[in-house]
């Protein structure tokens, strides 16, 4: 076994990587466009990421890349898989015909020999199986289930699929919904299909998305120019992992719903949905556009809608399937231990006000040393 390691997105990194996206287990969040563009607006500007990618060869034939990186903490150096929060599933890409996991323990440490020095193996947003095997990154260290995500899956046509997994409650009230709408103007679902009507789209999501986060008083990630420097800059071609989809509700030219997504093949990715708040919220608008997502998907043969990470009460609504996703810790320093000991008490020691500020007045001093 051969194994390299990259330390920049080089040509001959994207010459691998891109041949093996047709090869190897993946998402759109594997993806060399995805991370790549993520690197270059928000890894490395907010985060000064050390990439430190593992390509792993038998004989010649790629088997599996560890699209990772070391995000330092004040002198706490954590090794982590690329994407951040803009990735919600995180993982291995390994080849659909390799044994490698067979004796995953090896590999592992043979990689831990080539990898440079860290403190913390920091691995988030794990998915519990890679193809038709166990995800073995889940077991690297102490593992604990962090959210599950969930997917319509679609067996069968739209009405079939409603009939038998959606409420008739929430089925009529988007009819309801739908039908004061026209008696307001003409109801419009659209699906970019150029440049300039995604950028558009992009820009009205961004509007809605930082209302809402303003409405429900939490931190405004897209306040940030470098967040929304990611999905300005995205190119709308993924490779082989598929593309972005961007879409709106209109009535007459108002932008009252819209969603940025991945189309990946059979699968939608729901990833950024918004609406249009004030006088427009009581018609519901971001749900109705959901259900014409979920429509045109079953309508093109997509038979995987998406939802991802997160347990919001409305996924199970739409959904019939989910799986839990898992984070796995470990230190490889006595600094590393200290500093989980120190995480992982955090945030129960922080509802006793004496010992929270004392815990937040050692963490920071971890953090300088």
């Amino acid at each position: 076994m051969k194994i390299k390691i990259y330390q920049d997105f080089s040509v001959e990194l994207a010459s691998h990587w891109k041949k093996f996206e047709e090869e190897s287990h993946l998402t759109p969040f594997q993806s060399y466009s995805w991370l790549l563009n993520w690197y270059k607006t928000v890894g490395s500007r907010l985060h000064s990421i050390d990439l430190c990618i593992v390509c792993c060869f038998n004989r010649s034939s790629l088997e599996l890349i560890l699209p990772m990186g070391v995000n330092t903490i004040g002198s706490i150096r954590k090794l982590e898989w690329l994407g951040g929060i803009h990735s919600d599933y995180m993982m291995p890409m390994v080849g659909k015909k390799s044994e490698i996991f067979a004796d995953f323990e090896s590999i592992w440490l043979e990689i831990l020999n080539v990898l440079p020095p860290f403190d913390v193996l920091h691995l988030t947003k794990q998915i519990p199986r890679i193809g038709n095997q166990d995800n073995p990154f889940i077991n690297l260290g102490r593992s604990k289930f962090i959210t599950n995500s969930y997917q319509a899956i679609f067996n069968e046509d739209w009405k079939k699929y409603q009939d038998k997994h959606i409420s008739k409650k929430v089925l009529n009230d988007s009819k309801r919904q739908r039908k004061r709408l026209s008696k307001l103007g003409k109801l419009e679902f659209i699906i970019s299909n150029n440049e300039e009507d995604r950028k558009k789209f992009t820009e009205e999501m961004f509007l809605q998305k930082r209302r809402r986060y303003q409405e429900i008083d939490v931190l405004d990630v897209l306040e940030i120019p470098e967040h929304q420097n990611f999905y300005k800059n995205m190119p709308t071609d993924l490779g082989f992992t598929g593309q972005i989809h961007c879409s709106v509700l209109l009535l007459n030219s108002k932008v009252i719903a819209s969603h940025w997504g991945i189309l990946s093949k059979n699968t939608f990715y729901y990833l950024m949905p918004a609406y249009e708040g004030g006088e427009w919220s009581k018609y519901s608008a971001g749900k109705l556009l959901l259900e014409d997502l979920m429509v045109w998907c079953c309508e093109n043969n997509i038979s995987i809608f998406d939802f991802t990470l997160g347990d919001e009460p409305y996924k199970e609504i739409w959904t019939n399937n989910s799986f839990p996703l898992s984070e796995v810790m470990k230190s490889y320093t006595f600094k590393g231990y200290f500093y989980l000991i120190i995480y992982q008490c955090r945030s129960f020691l922080s509802r006793i006000p004496f010992l929270g500020n004392l815990l937040k007045s050692v963490y920071s001093l971890i953090k300088k040393s």
